[in-house]
């Protein structure tokens, strides 16, 4: 017996021997009878058995546990209503100038390709609007990123919240303090872009010049349909690079990941779920 425990009483034992004979009757009729009899031969396997079973430690389970959170929640961000479709190439424009709504430095070829290409991607008005921002713990690619925000649905965003958010600090670092970090770190969305299905994981979109790209993706959840349009999920990042925001975007499936101390940001959970409209063909 271990130090410092307190014996069992000979009440309490005998409660005990009658659960443990309560116990082994219900073994009648589905017990083999060479089992039964290795366990009868078998003195020192019984004590054993019976030391385990009666172990406080054994009956209580171990806590599981408890997963490694990659993100930890910053606050809430509310965007105002608009009133005006979101013309993605009327806004994601480079210009540094003192003129400019907002600065933006450079636009990364994947983003100006599968967003600003043709008509470009075109949103609808969207309501008064919630936002969650999360701090990035750890590296990590955007897979256990989105499970963590709860799923594809929670993580995507618009282009339209992308924009207001920096509209919030168009100027950054000489802005008011807004939502978006600008020490040069990544700044995250998960945005969705208009494609064609093509079979199985594949599908194609026309890039800025013009030219039919074909290409899969391995999670099929990346690539649903909203509103009959069939989309892919894209990450698109925005940080302030000297003397404006540059944005770039790419796969969800990239092997690059984001280092720790980034931002992320998606739906706040009370919202109903927010469609972008599909890009004009």
């Amino acid at each position: 017996m271990k130090a410092n425990v307190r014996p069992a009483s000979e009440d309490q034992l005998d409660e005990l021997r009658i659960g443990v004979v309560k116990s082994f009757d219900k073994l009648r009729g589905s017990l083999g009878a060479d089992v039964a009899q290795g366990w009868i031969g078998n003195s020192l396997a019984l004590d054993r058995l019976m030391e385990g079973l009666i172990s406080p430690e054994s009956t209580v389970p171990a806590e599981p546990p408890k997963p490694e959170l990659l993100l930890e929640l910053v606050n809430s961000i509310t965007l105002a209503a608009t009133t005006k479709k979101f013309v993605a190439k009327d806004r994601f424009v480079v210009d540094t100038s003192c003129r400019a709504k907002v600065k933006i430095s450079g636009i990364g070829d994947n983003f100006d390709n599968w967003f600003l290409a043709g008509d470009g991607r075109v949103e609808d008005p969207i309501g008064q609007t919630d936002l969650r921002s999360h701090k990035l713990l750890k590296y990590s690619v955007d897979g256990p990123i989105i499970t963590e925000l709860g799923g594809i649905e929670m993580a995507t965003t618009g282009l339209t919240h992308a924009f207001s958010l920096m509209e919030k600090q168009p100027n950054s670092p000489d802005s008011n303090v807004g939502p978006l970090l600008v020490n040069g770190w990544w700044n995250i969305l998960y945005v969705p872009q208009a494609v064609t299905k093509l079979d199985g994981n594949r599908f194609s979109y026309i890039n800025k010049k013009g030219k039919t790209i074909t290409d899969e993706v391995s999670n099929p959840a990346y690539l649903f349909e909203i509103n009959s349009q069939w989309m892919v999920l894209r990450a698109v990042s925005v940080h302030w690079s000297v003397d404006g925001w540059f944005v770039i975007a790419r796969s969800v499936e990239s092997p690059d990941g984001w280092f720790g101390g980034a931002r992320v940001f998606s739906r706040n959970f009370v919202l109903k779920p927010m469609e972008p409209v599909p890009a004009a063909s």
